[in-house]
């Protein structure tokens, strides 16, 4: 298990840190998405989900990061009944509130059944876990699910924020979708920032966190975000304010 942190673009700390599962060697999977691929072609996926979590939640016990803990969440998975309580439970067991994990549901894989994963996010937000749709803009219908789910976060596919620094209309549509979170009070996350010019391509555009290999790859132990990269985002957010 591994840990990349995401980073508040106002101030420059880390907000928190997405636990990232990695295969473990003779396992036969060459990456995790493979892992979860079969889990979820075999029936499996709430199986490799629980130990994903388990992992996560056992290693991030001994980490001094402060902020919340973004866990990977199949919809599948989500919606079997008991999922939701159980993991309130065990992240209690490891001394976590609810309300310190955010639980990331992706747009890649199948939505099956989008009324009982509504009443699962439903189910999980009363017990105080916080939702985050993960890949928005790769799938066709990111809009009715942001409606559906309400997630308090929502984290921009890779393939915009690799067009914003040459595609007007991309930045465009992310300057409303911005816009729009900010309205609805949700935290709009750039993922996969690689270089610098989509960093401030999608500061420019307004997110209001950054995550990528550019401030720091993921680590099985705390990685400090890179500070030259900090300190260079702070002033190029101070540059372009006026």
């Amino acid at each position: 298990m591994v840990f990349q942190p995401i980073v508040d673009v106002a101030t420059g700390l880390t907000a928190g840190v997405e636990a990232l599962a990695r295969p473990r060697n003779g396992t036969g999977f060459r990456s995790a998405q493979a892992f979860f691929n079969a889990a979820e072609a075999s029936g499996r996926a709430s199986e490799a989900d629980r130990l994903a979590h388990r992992r996560a939640l056992r290693a991030w016990r001994g980490l001094p990061w402060p902020g919340a803990l973004f866990l990977n969440c199949a919809p599948g998975a989500l919606i079997e009944p008991g999922t939701i309580e159980r993991l309130a439970r065990r992240a209690e067991r490891f001394g976590l509130s609810p309300k310190q994990i955010v639980l990331e549901v992706t747009e890649r894989q199948s939505w099956a059944d989008e009324v009982a994963l509504a009443a699962a996010i439903a189910k999980a937000h009363a017990h105080g876990f916080q939702i985050a749709l993960d890949d928005v803009g790769a799938g066709w219908s990111g809009l009715s699910r942001i409606l559906m789910l309400r997630p308090e976060w929502i984290k921009l596919d890779r393939s915009f924020v690799q067009s914003l620094p040459h595609d007007g209309m991309c930045r465009h549509l992310v300057r409303g979708l911005v816009q729009f979170g900010l309205d609805a009070g949700i935290r709009i996350i750039a993922e996969g920032v690689e270089t610098r010019p989509e960093l401030h391509a999608a500061i420019e555009a307004g997110v209001t966190h950054v995550q990528g290999y550019l401030l720091a790859r993921p680590n099985g132990t705390p990685a400090t975000p890179d500070e030259s990269i900090i300190t260079s985002m702070r002033a190029w957010r101070i540059a372009n304010a006026a």
